[in-house]
């Protein structure tokens, strides 16, 4: 029964923590060193965005550990991919945990269901699906909404330089001109050398 289920799920342990595609760039090393530090992060993590998950790797710490190491670095470089999303846009780290959440709760009940798929399991995964795809879609709007306050701040630039293209020229010229006329008259010519006595 569990123990069944346990060994099936450390197969998959570490698709369990997957990247959103969005935020797939990362600088974040591939160290595969698990520091107390590193699983600190991601177990609390874990426990407060996705506790079954949390309990998931408790259990395959204790069957296989570098299995564990590397699920818990994996999930404490999502948690670090998450962290720089939120200083970026609340908004889109939101969205993306929400993702991360629902992508992670679809592949755990999949795995579940490897003996058979009861018709609860089969709605809830349903529901996930279509969330998750709702989620993608409020992610494009974002996205979206983004670039057309950057495309219109584009614009205003571009207007910003045709306007007075001319009068904007002549006064550009005038500030350089003014820029050189100091060094040019700071330059002062050379004494002559009193001419010898006959």
């Amino acid at each position: 029964g569990h123990h069944h289920l346990l060994t099936l799920l450390v197969g998959i342990a570490c698709s369990l923590l997957p990247l959103i595609a969005v935020a797939a760039q990362t600088d974040i090393a591939e160290d595969k060193t698990l520091t107390p530090e590193r699983e600190a992060a991601a177990m609390t993590f874990a426990k407060a965005h996705h506790p079954e998950l949390a309990d998931l790797l408790v259990g395959l710490k204790r069957m296989d550990e570098p299995r564990y190491a590397t699920a818990v670095n994996e999930l404490f470089r999502t948690s670090e991919r998450l962290a720089k999303s939120k200083s970026r846009s609340v908004e889109r780290y939101e969205l993306e945990l929400s993702a991360w959440r629902v992508d992670s709760r679809i592949r755990l009940l999949t795995a579940q269901s490897v003996s058979g798929m009861p018709d609860s399991r089969r709605e809830e995964l349903k529901r996930l699906l279509l969330q998750r795809r709702d989620i993608k879609v409020q992610m494009l709007l974002h996205e979206k909404s983004r670039l057309e306050s950057r495309v219109a701040k584009i614009d205003t630039s571009i207007d910003e330089l045709q306007e007075n293209a001319d009068e904007q020229a002549e006064k550009e010229l005038d500030r350089l001109l003014k820029s050189v006329k100091p060094r040019a008259t700071s330059v002062q010519p050379k004494p002559s050398l009193p001419k010898p006595s006959t």
